[in-house]
């Protein structure tokens, strides 16, 4: 299975390994002020209106949120959103910004303005694989391998 990694709670009896590493970003409408920064900070964002996931579909968003923030003050979140599209759609609007993942431009094309913003080097999102430690079926050991040749190759 690809996936964002969950807590440890939530890996009991499953094997992650990870192929790519994410650092957050802030999208935003093209006609928002900050635009015109290059580079964003956490301060800058501190009084903002936050459009965020839903916390309840995707929890391991919030969590990197707070890394993010942590001993900064956080944003808040204004609206949460269940998918990609509803997310971009709100922000296309101009309703605030959000914190996104390095490559989400490759979702929103042109329509969003993507920004870097300054964080903690713990601050990113690990995307990987994952499997059920007790399957060792010959099609998920390929599975695996297939991601390591991969990821030695980049």
């Amino acid at each position: 299975c690809l996936m964002v990694k969950p807590s440890a709670r939530a890996l009991k009896g499953i094997s992650f390994r990870e192929i790519a590493r994410y650092f957050p970003f802030v999208a935003m409408a093209p006609t928002h002020f900050l635009v015109s920064r290059k580079k964003l900070t956490r301060a800058d964002l501190a009084e903002q209106a936050l459009i965020a996931y839903s916390r309840f579909d995707f929890p391991e968003y919030h969590s990197w949120l707070e890394r993010i923030f942590e001993n900064q003050t956080m944003p808040r979140v204004m609206a949460e959103y269940d998918s990609s599209t509803s997310l971009i759609a709100a922000l296309e609007s101009g309703s605030g910004i959000a914190v996104v993942q390095e490559n989400f431009s490759e979702l929103a094309g042109t329509r969003l303005v993507i920004r870097p913003l300054q964080h903690p080097k713990s601050a990113y999102v690990s995307f990987g694989i994952s499997w059920r430690n007790t399957d060792s079926s010959q099609m998920t050991q390929k599975f695996i391998e297939a991601t390591e040749t991969d990821s030695t190759q980049r």
